[in-house]
């Protein structure tokens, strides 16, 4: 069993840096339109 679960949390840890990743890249995009804006 602990052989299947290693890969599965691998994965998700893996999947939720990207995603991390991803939404701070977008934070910093909305800021950079909110200095636009102002």
């Amino acid at each position: 069993m602990k052989k299947c679960t290693a890969p599965i949390c691998f994965t998700l840890l893996f999947f939720t840096w990207m995603i991390r990743d991803s939404l701070c890249e977008l934070h910093i995009k909305q800021g950079s339109y909110e200095l636009a804006a102002f």
